[in-house]
């Protein structure tokens, strides 16, 4: 059975109130690249988004691009074009939080990059300190990366 964005939607949300410090997680589409990550800081949760290699040869993104991003809380990046688009959340994270986050990761992959379906997308996720791959259940049904992680 295929992974509807709902699904994946609602898998993060479940699992993104119990990061750790210094978990990582990157949802890439494949092959034409563009990607969200987030990982979790000590006193927050960040969020990034990605798809230079969805601009033209200017260094932004299109407008209706980064009007889709600003429309949904997404921060641009300050001062340097080719930096990723942000948000954050304090931390801890309520599970309301979480699953608003989640629904933030999906609408930029599915509504501003254009993502197709979960099935477009590989996944790469671990302890920036430890290097322990985290195990979500909701990956099962993801592709893995074949970048490793960190």
């Amino acid at each position: 059975m295929t992974l509807t964005w709902e699904q994946l939607e609602a898998g993060l949300a479940v699992e993104l109130p119990y990061l750790e410090h210094r978990d990582n997680v990157i949802l890439e589409i494949a092959p034409a690249g563009g990607f969200v990550q987030l990982w979790q800081e000590t006193e927050r949760l960040v969020l990034e988004a990605w798809g230079l290699h969805l601009r033209s040869p200017e260094p932004r993104l299109p407008v209706e691009m980064e009007v889709r991003l600003a429309v949904s809380g997404w921060e641009p990046p300050a001062g340097d074009p080719e930096a990723n688009w942000s948000r954050a959340y304090p931390w801890p994270v309520a599970a309301s939080t979480g699953a608003e986050a989640a629904a933030v990761l999906i609408g930029a992959l599915r509504d501003v990059f254009g993502a197709a379906g979960p099935e477009t997308l590989t996944y790469r996720a671990w302890n920036d300190q430890d290097g322990t791959r985290l195990e979500w259940p909701v990956f099962r049904r993801l592709r893995a990366s074949v970048v490793p992680p960190g």
